[in-house]
């Protein structure tokens, strides 16, 4: 059985290798045809992450207002039991037509990418909107299959920690809303931060809320 090797792309690599003819004139070229063959010749499994679709492909002038917006689906139901207990059931959960969609560009790369062999991956969020292409409810063929999503979640915050204590990745944005914010300058190792203790809190409930 011939040997092939699972990739997630990420947003600056999937576009060039999905559609390498719109990128003649890069100086890596040659190496986004190579990828797109090996992908056509079943070398290579190609995967890119949900968020992608979700929050990138919305535009950086319109994607702070928009997250500011957010906001999950609320439903409530109530019930009564013979004994005349009252229950109540509080659900979170997206509201999809929060989500502003994608461009009809990013539609037909996200379509041209499927055809050659992309599958998306399923990063969760809480109440997190998604376009209509990027559904799961509506296009599972299109997610890849997890054995396990919350041991690949898992996996995604260990990476994420590892990343940020070595002062880059998130680390180095918190360093930037700090510095906007205001607050005590504190040296760590390879990084000058600054820390306050709502900061520390508001990152320990980011974390939580990635699992």
């Amino acid at each position: 059985m011939r040997e092939c090797a699972r990739v997630t792309f990420y947003t600056n690599t999937y576009r060039p290798v999905v559609e390498p003819e719109r990128f003649a004139n890069h100086p890596d070229h040659a190496i986004f045809v190579g990828l797109n063959q090996a992908i056509r010749d079943g070398r290579i499994i190609p995967f890119i992450g949900e968020a992608l679709f979700t929050i990138e492909a919305i535009r950086k002038v319109a994607r702070a207002p928009y997250l500011a917006r957010r906001r999950p689906g609320i439903k409530t139901v109530e019930t009564t039991t013979t004994d005349e207990t009252a229950h109540a059931t509080i659900s979170f959960g997206p509201d999809h037509a929060q989500h502003p969609g994608l461009s009809e560009r990013e539609t037909e790369r996200l379509e041209a990418a499927l055809q050659l062999g992309f599958r998306l991956l399923a990063q969760p969020r809480i109440g997190t909107p998604r376009p209509e292409p990027v559904r799961p409810d509506l296009h599972p063929d299109r997610f890849a299959d997890d054995v396990d999503i919350a041991a690949r979640q898992k996996k995604f915050v260990e990476v994420a920690q590892a990343i940020e204590s070595r002062g880059v990745g998130f680390a180095r944005a918190k360093v930037i809303g700090e510095r906007a914010r205001g607050g005590q300058a504190v040296t760590s190792p390879g990084l000058s931060c600054w820390i306050t203790t709502a900061t520390s809190m508001t990152m320990s409930a980011r974390r939580s809320r990635r699992l």
